[in-house]
C-alpha cells in the first residue's frame, strides 16, 4: 500500500498542473480529480472524473486516462485499470512509473508474463528497489519459475546486502517448498543479521519443528514468547514444541500463564498438569474452568485418578444437571465409584445401556466383581 501511494504521487507529480476552475468558470474535473487523488480522496476523485466527456476533442487524454487507471487499480478493478493505463500510454504517457501500475493490473489478472514485461519497461532506476525486486520474484514464482524467482532475490541480496527483505523472502520460499531444514538454516542467518519480528520467529520456529528439529526450534519460539507474552500464537507454538520434546510440565506452566490472557485455556492447562502428574494443581485449575461440561468431566477424571470415589459419587447431581450422564464413559465412571463405595444397585443403574464394545466389556467385568463381593463380602473390604 505504501509503495502504491508513493508511486501514485510520483506519477501525479509528473502530470502538468491544471487549475480546478478555468477562466470561463467551467470546472476542470480532470484537474480537480488530480488534486483529490493527491490528498487521498479516491471516491471523490472518481466522482469528479465521472463528469468528463471522453469524446471531447480538447480532453487531455494522457492525464485523464492515467488518473482513471489509478482509481480503477485502487478499487481492484484490474481489467478496467489495464485498459485505462494502456490508453494513457497510447495517448503519449511517457513517465515509466505508469508501467509499475500496469504491472500491478496484470498481476491482479494473473497475467504474470505481462507483469514481467511491464516491469521491464518501468525504467532502470526502479529495478533495484526492494519492493520492485520482490514483485518481480513473485511474478516468476506464480509462473512456476521457482529457480528464477530464487535467483532474482539471491542476486538482489548480493547487490544490496543491507536489505534484509530479500533474505527473508528466500526463507519463506523454502518454507513454501517444504524445504524446512534449509529454511531453518537460512532463517538463522536472517535473524543473526537483521533480527526478526514475531511472525518471522514463529515461521522459522515452525519450520524447525517440521524439519524434525524441535530442540533448535525452541530457541526461536522461546524468544517469540518472551518478546510477545500476550501472543496466543507464540504461546501455542512454544507449548506444542514443549510437548513434542516431552516437557509436559513446562507446557502446562505455559498454558497456565497464558490462561491469564485467555481464560478458555484453563482446562487445557489443568489437563497438562494432570498428564505431568501434578493432580492436585490440576484440580485447583479445574475449579476455575468456566465451561461447565468441560469442568465437570475433567474433575470426574481427576477424582477417579486420585481414587476419591466418594467425591465422584457426590458429583452425580452436577453431572446430571449438565447432561453428562448420557455419555458412556461418564456412566461407567459413576458406576465404578458406586461399586467402590458399596452401592451396587446404583452402580448397576449406570452400567445398564452401555453399548460401546470396550465399555460393555468393562461393565461385564464390573458386574462379575459385584457378584463376587455379594457372595463373599469379606473379599471386598
Amino acid at each position: 500500500m505504501m509503495l502504491r501511494r508513493l508511486l501514485m504521487l510520483c506519477l501525479l507529480a509528473a502530470l502538468p498542473a491544471v487549475a480546478p476552475v478555468q477562466a470561463s468558470d467551467e470546472v476542470d474535473y480532470v484537474g480537480l480529480a488530480s488534486l483529490l487523488l493527491k490528498d487521498g480522496h479516491y471516491d471523490r476523485a472518481e466522482g469528479a472524473l465521472a463528469n468528463v466527456d471522453e469524446s471531447d476533442e480538447d480532453l487531455d487524454r494522457v492525464r485523464y486516462f492515467t488518473l482513471k487507471g489509478l482509481i480503477k487499480l485502487r478499487n481492484q478493478l484490474h481489467a478496467e485499470a489495464k485498459e485505462a493505463l494502456n490508453t494513457a500510454i497510447a495517448a503519449g504517457q511517457e513517465d515509466p512509473v505508469v508501467y509499475l501500475y500496469l504491472a500491478q493490473a496484470h498481476f491482479g489478472l494473473n497475467e504474470y508474463r505481462e507483469t514481467l514485461q511491464a516491469l521491464q519497461k518501468a525504467g532502470a532506476e526502479t529495478q533495484g528497489r526492494p519492493e520492485i525486486v520482490v514483485f518481480r520474484a513473485q511474478a516468476h514464482w506464480q509462473l512456476g519459475e521457482k529457480f528464477k524467482a530464487w535467483d532474482v532475490l539471491a542476486d538482489a541480496s548480493e547487490q544490496f546486502p543491507e536489505t534484509g527483505e530479500f533474505l527473508r523472502r528466500r526463507v519463506f520460499m523454502l518454507i513454501d517448498l517444504g524445504m524446512y531444514r534449509a529454511a531453518a538454516e537460512l532463517g538463522l542467518e536472517y535473524i543473526q543479521r537483521f533480527g526478526a519480528e514475531e511472525p518471522d520467529l514463529l515461521a522459522i520456529g515452525r519450520a524447525l519443528r517440521q524439519s524434525g528439529e524441535p530442540e533448535r526450534a525452541l530457541a526461536f519460539l522461546e524468544q517469540a514468547y518472551l518478546r510477545y507474552p500476550g501472543s496466543k500464537s507464540a504461546m501455542l507454538e512454544l507449548a506444542h514444541t514443549y510437548l513434542e520434546t516431552r516437557r509436559t510440565l513446562a507446557a502446562a506452566r505455559l498454558f497456565e500463564q497464558a490462561a491469564a490472557f485467555y481464560p478458555e485455556l484453563t482446562s487445557e492447562a489443568s489437563e497438562l498438569y494432570r498428564d505431568a502428574g501434578h493432580t492436585m494443581h490440576a484440580l485447583n485449575l479445574n475449579a476455575r474452568t468456566a465451561d461447565s461440561q468441560k469442568k465437570f468431566k475433567q474433575r470426574l477424571a481427576l477424582l477417579v485418578q486420585l481414587e476419591q470415589f466418594e467425591q465422584v459419587a457426590a458429583m452425580e447431581r452436577d453431572l446430571k444437571r449438565v447432561g453428562l450422564t448420557e455419555e458412556g464413559s461418564v456412566r461407567y465412571a459413576l458406576a465404578y465409584a458406586f461399586f467402590k463405595t458399596g452401592r451396587f444397585e446404583k452402580a448397576e443403574s449406570y452400567l445398564a445401556g452401555l453399548s460401546d464394545p470396550d465399555l460393555f466389556k468393562q461393565a461385564t467385568n464390573l458386574r462379575s466383581a459385584m457378584s463376587s463381593c455379594e457372595e463373599s463380602p469379606w473379599a471386598c473390604l
